[in-house]
């Protein structure tokens, strides 16, 4: 074989493309029940895990795009924690189902500190993906679909950061809060995806959940196919319904202070807080809108929690008819 000839096959044999079809595929109905290996058909592996590495001292909007929302994250959780135990906005949150009885339990909002870092780090890791992806060119994406409200807000956050780093912001009208704001309604936004042409993989959060479920040669992956197992994955999916939580209820919080503040301007204190939608009302609004499963109603249509609920039951599912996949429960604090 000439020179030539073994370097191509040597690269051939190192392209590691994702194709959909192939029998070993098949053979796992994980994967056929997820649709990874469809979204991300043709797309080389290497370069999908090269979106998760950690963030390199040559990406410094990155870099402080993920300290304003690891700072969201933690203020979320300190916001959550001050509720009072068993408040009726802390039942309704813990919500899965739209159209059911209130949850048995409200939600738990203490962790202990390891696994709540464990579940910032799946976000940061989504974060990665977000911002990187973008860089990429339109055709070599995966194919989800960044509509005009996320996509304003992202875009928001975006030049937020670039102008504080840059010094670009010479009135200062980027403020911490500003900032901070802007990160939170760019997640919330990113939740709050109405699928209304049938492929939920036009949502930016469920693709980049597809690349997540890649094995990076750790924990209990399909040796065959090189994806994470449905027991390996579960804990992704419980990190991003959790954390969710809290950012909706945080949102919720800010939201209604906001309403308390403008109403300040003509009233009383009293009176403004009077005035303002009650926090439950805001929250409920939230939940049911696209923080659980499609409900009944003529009019609902599914949101990516919807989808990531319903999987991880099935991954769940999974576990608990696996002989001694128990073994491999990660555990993480209270419900979600």
């Amino acid at each position: 074989m000439h020179r030539e000839d073994e370097e191509a096959f040597e690269q051939e044999a190192k392209a590691r493309w994702i194709q959909d079809g192939d029998e070993k595929w098949e053979a796992s109905k994980w994967l056929g029940r997820t649709g990874w290996l469809r979204h991300l058909e043709g797309i080389d592996q290497d370069e999908l895990k090269a979106l998760m590495r950690a963030i390199g001292d040559d990406e410094p909007e990155l870099q402080q795009m993920w300290s304003v929302f690891n700072s969201v994250l933690d203020e979320a959780y300190a916001t959550t924690k001050r509720c009072y135990p068993g408040t009726a906005e802390l039942f309704e949150v813990a919500r899965k189902e739209a159209s059911s009885k209130t949850p048995t339990m409200p939600f738990q909002g203490k962790m202990e500190a390891n696994a709540w870092t464990k579940y910032k780090d799946k976000w940061r890791t989504l974060l990665c993906i977000w911002v990187r992806v973008e860089l990429w060119d339109e055709e070599d994406r995966p194919k989800y679909r960044i509509t005009i409200s996320p996509g304003k807000a992202f875009e928001l956050f975006s030049r937020a950061t670039h102008e504080t780093i840059t010094g670009a912001d010479a009135v200062g009208r980027w403020t911490e809060n500003r900032v901070r704001r802007s990160c939170l309604d760019m997640v919330i936004q990113f939740l709050d995806h109405r699928f209304t042409n049938g492929d939920h993989y036009r949502s930016i959060v469920i693709s980049a959940l597809a690349i997540m479920g890649l094995a990076d040669g750790c924990g209990d992956m399909d040796t065959v196919s090189g994806w994470l197992t449905a027991i390996d994955y579960t804990p992704i999916y419980s990190a991003v319904i959790k954390v969710a939580r809290y950012l909706v209820l945080y949102q919720s919080i800010l939201e209604r202070s906001d309403q308390v503040g403008r109403l300040q301007q003509v009233m009383s204190e009293e009176e403004a807080d009077e005035k303002a939608q009650g926090l439950f009302r805001i929250v409920r609004r939230k939940v049911r809108g696209f923080m659980t499963r499609t409900s009944g109603e003529e009019d609902a249509e599914p949101t990516p929690m919807n989808w990531i609920i319903n999987t991880r039951t099935y991954e769940l599912r999974i576990r608990y008819t696996t002989p001694g996949s128990e073994t491999f429960i990660w555990q993480y604090q209270g419900s979600g």
